[in-house]
């Protein structure tokens, strides 16, 4: 069986319907389902109208015949004023409590710490929304004070997005973003729209008005946005790498508003309204091209000619005095690449538009910036820091450099006959001499048999595998399965020592040979002489 309300709880349903409250603030107020207040709400309407008698679980007195309200205990009542008009409307609870409410309030507590205050120290039956919402209008009247600051000619320029004028484009209208920066002393702006709100768009935009004002302010004032801080921080804000890379590019600050704070950057958000409302209003282009046109002549005619409202001068009468306290442009253009986020696969590669680069074995499964142009591509960590440079390869291939590759997971025999030999001389002369004559003999296969050579010993002594090797050796065994039954076995027949064939006190064979065919042609002659 459903749960029901009780008695007391319908009839304080019943009695803020008639005084006006909707279904929503009723249940709001009393902190249950909305369903649940429509659903008595609508019972005791068909009440009213069908006659006294209520459904089973609803409020079983109906409507006072001399007031027409339900009666409820004077302990749930609300007191009513009157407006002006002659309707009734709702009364706090924390009226009463005023004077102790506004006191807390100045003191500087919190809406809860004020609630339990009440409870402790007064009669107050009410609840924690009364007070919450009490103390929320009490803000609302409390006055704010500002402090307006004022840059130095040079010092800051603001930047901020709105929406542009709509455009044509394949007989829809479609609205671009529009992207404006104002200089903070002289109030001479640049504005132009783009179709995106990405970060290579951003960095565009403020090269060209760099170039459009003849030189760069040393500070920019952007909000939040994520083509140009990743992370909002008032105290320290993780910005977009390639936006940091662009400002070291042209000697900028970028210090980003508090977040939630407008005001910090109050000179630029006038200014978006007023090209819109000015500028844009009402107008409709054909083309991204034709509207950015139309802001260039904008800018120059009207925005520029005007006398600001706050400086109460002529923009390009200041603008002329502020020009040459800007920096000086680079001789270069900021470098055009594409930047973009990856992830480092089990494999120690990312993936960038479906060809593949190697990144440091240590940054498996982390995060990394990829940044790219038509031939190069660099990848950076968190930090800003290089680790890896590729050319530029083709969908489908790889560029991996042995470097980023794991130690553990490098073969030994990707190391070379080099590394193999040298390995096998390390445990004894007669297993290098037989490694030597493996590799000779059965060329890249034997590759495998030293190393499985050099894996044995793990279980024998240098000893037991040189005596093998060389007894290996004396019968032209060239198979690792003759060392391991060897090995296995300890079967070492005597071997005959192999003997020198080279050394300074051994002639050589061919002097034996011409020693034999002097001889012989010697005792040729002397029978030839004998005969005559």
């Amino acid at each position: 069986m459903a749960n029901r309300l009780g008695v007391a709880m319908q009839r304080k349903i019943i009695q803020l319907h008639l005084y006006g409250l909707s279904n929503r603030k009723i249940a709001q107020d009393l902190e249950i389902n909305r369903k649940t207040v429509d659903l008595y709400v609508k019972r005791y309407k068909q009440t009213v109208q069908n006659g006294p008698n209520l459904t089973t679980g609803s409020v079983q007195n109906g409507p006072n015949p001399a007031t027409g309200f339900v009666d409820i205990p004077a302990d749930i009542k609300r007191t009513t004023t009157r407006s002006h008009s002659g309707s009734k409307r709702m009364v706090s609870l924390c009226e009463p409590y005023r004077e102790f409410i506004e006191n807390g309030f100045q003191k500087g507590l919190s809406a809860t710490r004020i609630y339990q205050d009440l409870l402790t120290q007064t009669s107050f039956k009410g609840k924690y929304n009364s007070v919450k919402r009490f103390v929320a209008k009490l803000k609302h009247k409390e006055p704010q004070t500002f402090r307006r600051i004022e840059t130095a000619p040079g010092q800051e320029m603001q930047i901020d997005f709105g929406k542009g004028a709509p455009i044509l484009v394949n007989g829809k209208k479609k609205r671009p973003w529009l992207l404006r920066v104002v200089l903070s002393f002289s109030r001479k702006a640049y504005s132009e729209v783009v179709w995106k709100q990405n970060t290579e768009n951003v960095i565009r935009v403020l090269e060209r008005a760099f170039r459009y004002l003849g030189g760069v302010p040393r500070k920019l004032v952007p909000d939040n946005m994520k083509s140009a801080v990743i992370k909002a921080d008032w105290y320290d804000p993780d910005l977009n790498p390639k936006t940091e890379a662009f400002a070291q590019h042209y000697g900028v600050v970028i210090l980003p508003t508090k977040p939630g704070v407008p005001r910090h950057k109050g000179k630029i958000e006038r200014a978006v309204g007023y090209v819109q409302d000015n500028a844009l209003k009402g107008r409709v282009f054909d083309s991204l091209e034709e509207q950015n046109m139309y802001l260039r002549h904008w800018e120059k005619n009207i925005a520029d000619t005007r006398i600001h409202g706050t400086t109460r001068k002529q923009v390009r009468m200041l603008f002329e005095q502020e020009q040459p306290s800007l920096l000086a442009l680079p001789s270069d253009p900021f470098p055009c690449y594409e930047e973009k986020k990856l992830s480092v696969h089990i494999d120690g590669h990312i993936a960038l538009n479906y060809a593949y680069y190697s990144v440091p074995y240590e940054y498996t499964r982390q995060k990394v910036w990829a940044r790219w142009n038509s031939s190069i591509v660099r990848i950076y960590n968190s930090k800003e820091q290089l680790l890896a440079v590729h050319i530029r390869k083709n969908p489908g291939r790889f560029s991996t450099d042995k470097k980023h590759c794991d130690p553990k997971k490098i073969s030994q025999l990707e190391l070379g006959t080099h590394y193999l030999v040298d390995k096998a001389a390390k445990m004894g002369p007669m297993c290098k001499t037989w490694s030597q004559q493996v590799l000779k003999y059965r060329k890249e296969q034997g590759l495998r048999v030293v190393l499985g050579l050099t894996s044995l010993s793990a279980k024998y002594t240098c000893r037991e595998l040189n005596r093998a090797c060389a007894n290996a050796l004396r019968l032209n065994q060239w198979r690792l399965k003759n060392i391991r039954h060897y090995l296995k076995n300890k079967e070492f027949p005597h071997a005959r020592p192999l003997f020198t064939q080279q050394h300074e006190l051994i002639r050589s064979i061919k002097e034996y040979d011409r020693e034999v065919q002097r001889k012989t042609h010697n005792n040729t002659q002397k029978e030839t002489n004998h005969y005559e």
